[in-house]
């Protein structure tokens, strides 16, 4: 536990997906630096797994704006360095993240609700009896 959150760590991207698809997680704290894998590798497919309600915070040494743009564009929520990175910092940055994919939940959930109300109504004028016809 750290600072009243429930801290769960997993040795690499296998052990990750192999969580994620058992339990639910707020936010993961993600570095891209893992052996055996491309940082695009580690990010897309942890980024799968996760689900649209769980925030992804990229934290790394890689001092790189590129790389922050194109995994935040990619639906990572922040992009931190390591080195230099306080606790007080890194709490705020989780707590934001937290919120974020919340909204992001939630989002996703209603614009699924509307489109399966989209799907009926299509489906039901489709069905329509012609004019002037009876049951």
């Amino acid at each position: 536990e750290w600072d009243g959150w429930e801290l769960t760590t997993v040795p690499g991207v296998d052990g990750a997906c192999d969580l994620l698809r058992q339990r639910q997680f707020d936010c993961i704290l993600l570095d891209l630096g893992l052996p055996g894998y491309s940082t695009d590798e580690v990010f897309n497919t942890v980024h799968a797994a996760a689900g649209p309600s769980t925030a992804i915070v990229i934290s790394t040494n890689m001092d790189s704006p590129e790389l922050a743009e194109r995994y935040i564009m990619g639906g990572a929520v922040n992009y931190i360095q390591k080195a230099g990175t306080s606790g007080e910092r890194l709490r705020d940055v989780i707590c934001a993240a937290v919120q974020q994919g919340r909204i992001c939940g939630k989002a996703a959930m209603l614009s699924a609700a509307v489109n399966e109300h989209n799907e009926v109504t299509t489906r039901l004028h489709e069905a329509q009896l012609p004019a002037g016809a009876s049951c």
